[in-house]
C-alpha cells in the first residue's frame, strides 16, 4: 500500500528516573496516618521495534518494547499516626516487576504546515502499575 515508505528498524534504549515522594499526612483527626515513601529510582533498559511510514499526508506509526527493570523498589513504608511517638511501624509493599512489554501506536496527518498527531501508548505484562497515555498534538510551521 505505501511502497518504498515504510520503515522499520530496531531500537535500544536506556531510561532514569528518581522520584523524592514527600510525607503524607491524612486528615480526620489522631486515627489518620503519617507515612512516609522516602524515593524510588529506577534505571531501565528497552529494546525494541519501530514501524513508519505512509505517504506525505498520511503516516501511521508502531513500536514495541520489551522493558527490564534493574532497581529493585522499597519493600516496606513506614508510618504511624498523625500524633503518635515513637518509631514509624513498616508495612510491607507488594514486589515490583522487573521485565514488561510497552506497546505504542498513532498517526500523524496533514500538510507541510499544519500536521495532527493522535497516539496511544500501554504496558503489557505488568502486574504493580497499570499504566496508559494518550496524547494529542498539532504542530504548525511558518
Amino acid at each position: 500500500m505505501f511502497g518504498d515508505a515504510i520503515e522499520f528498524g530496531p531500537r535500544v534504549a536506556a531510561r532514569a528516573s528518581n522520584v523524592e515522594f514527600s510525607q503524607t499526612v491524612e486528615s480526620g483527626g489522631p486515627m489518620a496516618l503519617r507515612f512516609d515513601r522516602g524515593e524510588q529510582n529506577s534505571f531501565q533498559g528497552l529494546a525494541g521495534v519501530v514501524l513508519g511510514g505512509g505517504t506525505a499526508m498520511l503516516r501511521p506509526f508502531a513500536s514495541a518494547y520489551y522493558v527490564h527493570e534493574f532497581e529493585e523498589g522499597a519493600t516496606a513504608v513506614g508510618g504511624n499516626f498523625v500524633n503518635g511517638t515513637g518509631l514509624n511501624a513498616l508495612f510491607a509493599l507488594n514486589g515490583t516487576d522487573q521485565d514488561w512489554a510497552e506497546l505504542g501506536i498513532g498517526v500523524t496527518f496533514g500538510a507541510a504546515d499544519l500536521e495532527f498527531s493522535l497516539s496511544a501508548d500501554t504496558t503489557l505484562l505488568r502486574e504493580d502499575v497499570s499504566n496508559q497515555a494518550y496524547r494529542g498534538s498539532v504542530t504548525m510551521r511558518f
